[in-house]
């Protein structure tokens, strides 16, 4: 039996809406700040940088996600229940994107937290490829682009992984360079 593109495309894009939003709520200022000047209220904001910063980063990193799913052109009209479910296990991997993110953006000075953060990217590129839109000579270069878009994710990821140990969230600058392949899809 197969579920129809239209429900799974509406279901994709009603979870980045609410992922991209929910990132934006766990950057807090501290409650214990009660800023006396306007200097001592702008210091508060360099106190919520890296939280800032992973915000930034996962939005854009989503962002361009859901820019390459909208992308697609995937004529078929109803998909697999193996392709929605494979849908759904990116999108699960998707949804915990806020709290890899919150996570990463509190404790981002230890190694684990951004492991963490880039071992959720890495999962859901990974999820990802097997969604790719089918290679047909009118739509290879859109089918390239997807594959080299979740490369460059899958392998900036574990490149992360590798080095957090030794920068901890600086590591997390990497991710700058998913933007190479990703510049062909703007296009």
């Amino acid at each position: 039996m197969k579920i129809s593109r239209i429900r799974l495309d509406a279901l994709t894009d009603g979870v980045f809406a609410v992922v991209m939003t929910l990132l934006v709520i766990d950057i807090k200022l501290p409650e214990s700040a009660h800023p006396k000047s306007p200097r001592e209220a702008l210091a508060l904001l360099v106190d919520i940088d890296l939280q800032f910063l992973v915000y930034a980063l996962s939005f854009a990193v989503i962002g361009l996600r859901w820019m390459t799913l909208a992308r697609a052109e995937i004529q078929e009209e109803a998909v697999t229940p193996v392709y929605a479910r494979l849908a759904l296990l990116h999108l699960f991997l998707i949804s915990c994107i806020p709290f890899t993110t919150s996570f990463v953006g509190r404790f981002g000075n230890l190694a684990p937290p951004v492991m963490i953060y880039a071992a959720n990217l890495l999962l859901a590129a990974a999820a990802a490829l097997p969604l790719r839109p089918k290679r047909s000579p009118d739509a290879a270069d859109k089918a390239d682009a997807w594959a080299l878009n979740l490369g460059a994710v899958i392998v900036v990821s574990l490149l992360i992984i590798v080095v957090s140990p030794l920068f901890q969230a600086k590591a997390l600058w990497l991710y700058v360079l998913t933007a190479v392949p990703l510049g062909r899809l703007r296009r």
